[in-house]
């Protein structure tokens, strides 16, 4: 029985390294993801805050301002790797 379960480790192990794709950065963090898209909650999630005070945003380099995703809104990480951010929802800075 431990036999098994030792190989069916293993297994997983080579598999789940397989599938890693799409590189990208949360909060200068760089994680691993599996599909082409992630949506703002997904990166929330991979940021470890929490879901429903945060906000997060596609870092947009250069002058231009930050894009901030919505939950439910899709990324598609194709091409470049992207870099995102997140931060207090309706924060006041001094």
């Amino acid at each position: 029985m431990t036999e098994h379960d030792h190989d069916e480790h293993h297994e997983h192990e080579h598999h789940h390294e397989d599938h890693e794709k799409y590189r990208l950065f949360v909060d200068n963090r760089e994680h691993k993801w599996p599909v082409e898209h992630i949506t703002g909650l997904e990166i929330k999630e991979l940021a470890k805050v929490d879901v429903k005070t945060f906000s997060v945003w596609e870092v947009v380099p250069g002058p231009s301002d930050d894009i901030e995703i919505a939950d439910n809104q899709e990324v598609d990480l194709k091409g470049h790797e992207k870099r995102f951010i997140t931060g207090k929802k309706h924060s006041t800075e001094g």
